[in-house]
């Protein structure tokens, strides 16, 4: 079972909402219209639990949603939560151990199975673009017969765009239209700020 937070910030803090996601957006996002509600779709740590998926966090913004960290079973506790399986509009990796990142191949191309047509955006440390390409890479075979075969899956539609941070995020400059800052603590003792602004037109 998730746990829902619903913070209610000031409308300017909210983003401008984008156009209405297509028919598998569900109640989930409908109550999070005039909110921010943040999701935590798992809280496991690197040991098997399995009462507790890997480390993500979902936030819907006026119905848009954002996923922090991607860690094992994400895509079906996307689903549990009636979070659209098509993708979310963007991800941000807070760091690249394995049980923060373990789900992100599975994100990568179950969300292009579920019809994502477009690349969707990816923010992280250094090193991630690295990973996405060997996980592309990885997957080649498969992103072939779902192409070209008989599922005649989306063409490119498993993009990535991936936007390395290469800074500290104190040294980066807040701009007027941005989520809320985010303080990030992870159980391996590490602590990092992360401020991400989200275009008001930014679609898939």
């Amino acid at each position: 079972m998730q746990l829902r937070i619903v913070i209610v910030v000031s409308a300017a803090l909210l983003l401008p909402s984008a156009p209405a996601l297509n028919s598998r957006s569900t109640s989930a996002l409908a109550s999070a219209a005039q909110s921010t509600q943040v999701i935590l779709l798992g809280t496991g740590t690197p040991y098997p639990d399995p009462a507790a998926s890997g480390p993500a966090t979902a936030v819907v913004v006026n119905g848009r949603v954002f996923l922090f960290d991607v860690g094992a079973g994400v895509m079906r506790r996307l689903r549990a939560a009636n979070l659209p399986i098509n993708g979310p509009e963007a991800l941000f990796i807070t760091h690249l151990h394995s049980d923060h990142t373990l789900g992100y191949a599975d994100l990568i191309l179950t969300s292009w199975v579920m019809r994502r047509r477009a690349p969707f955006r990816v923010f992280g440390p250094p090193g991630l673009q690295r990973m996405t390409n060997h996980l592309l890479a990885a997957y080649s075979e498969d992103i072939r017969v779902r192409t070209n075969g008989l599922e005649r899956e989306v063409a490119g539609g498993y993009r990535v765009s991936v936007h390395e941070i290469l800074g500290p995020a104190s040294s980066m400059k807040r701009p007027a239209c941005a989520l809320p800052r985010l303080r990030c603590s992870t159980e391996h003792g590490e602590t990092r700020s992360l401020t991400a602004s989200i275009p008001p037109t930014a679609r898939l």
